[in-house]
């Protein structure tokens, strides 16, 4: 069985290769999708390039196993809750497979500040045990996924301002969510289900798996309805400058500029999985 796949957000690549998403971008958001994968040693991708962004892998059921050429050994702990966070700088090929039976992942790319396109590429994995998780108010927890919230800190370290999220929330219930005044943020309900959701934002309805965006803005004041919700929020401070994306040999690069991104193609098809060293 293939991978159910919701694609939340992103777009096509520069040559119009690829999946238009729901939405294009949140800036420093480019990129979420989630997936539900049924049985072990899915999806068949094998080993691909990444290089010019972060990638975070956020793993909420069942269990996965990953590889990258920097350290080159297949690591098997990546299990629901945990967090693995490849920032690929010039260049890292890795790859990712199901080891369950039922699994269930967001793959989020993000984008970097230009400085961080050369720098070496790094890897970093948070256990469930290590991932913060709070209460925020009488009746909201907080999961605390990537950057910094309420005075906790993701042990992933990133190279611009941003916070990942996963809110649970009881029914009948209103919270405000502070955001920094200018970050882009995106609100996505009930992103792993079975559980039933119900979620309002002010006057506007959150349907399961749909993207609401705000900008500008001090707070989110969230409402859960007649049901529990839970619901991810990414929120981020926007990054400067323009980039293209371009898909290859399963993998995808970002770089400010067609001709660099084409190069770096072409550096990854000379070096393969020397690629970034």
């Amino acid at each position: 069985m293939n991978p159910a796949v919701s694609r939340i957000i992103g777009t096509v690549d520069m040559n119009g290769k690829g999946t238009e998403h729901a939405l294009a971008e949140v800036s420093p958001f480019i990129l979420l999708d989630r997936a539900i994968i049924q049985g072990p040693g899915k999806p068949q991708f094998g080993a691909h390039p990444h290089a010019g962004f972060a990638v975070a892998s956020i793993f909420f059921k069942g269990s996965f196993k990953s590889w990258d050429n920097i350290q080159d050994i297949w690591e098997e702990d990546r299990v629901a809750g945990s967090v693995y966070y490849v920032n690929a700088g010039r260049g890292v090929v890795h790859a990712e497979e199901t080891t369950g039976e039922e699994n269930g992942m967001f793959q989020l790319w993000m984008n970097v500040p230009q400085a961080s396109r050369e720098e070496q590429p790094t890897i970093q994995f948070a256990p469930p045990e290590k991932v913060p998780e709070f209460k925020f108010t009488d009746s909201a927890t907080v999961r605390l996924i990537l950057g910094t919230f309420h005075e906790h800190t993701s042990p992933v370290k990133l190279p611009s301002e941003l916070f990942v999220i996963l809110v649970e929330q009881n029914p009948g219930s209103t919270i405000d969510i502070p955001v920094p005044r200018g970050w882009n943020v995106a609100i996505v309900n009930n992103p792993a289900p079975p559980l039933s959701s119900s979620l309002r934002y002010m006057d506007t309805k959150v349907d399961d798996c749909s993207i609401l965006t705000f900008g500008d803005g001090e707070f989110l004041r969230v409402t859960a309805e007649d049901l529990p919700a839970r619901y991810l929020v990414l929120a981020g401070a926007p990054l400067e400058g323009t980039w293209v994306k371009l898909l290859g040999s399963n993998g995808a690069l970002i770089e400010s500029t067609r001709e660099e991104a084409e190069k770096k193609m072409a550096e990854y098809d000379t070096k393969k999985l020397d690629f970034g060293k």
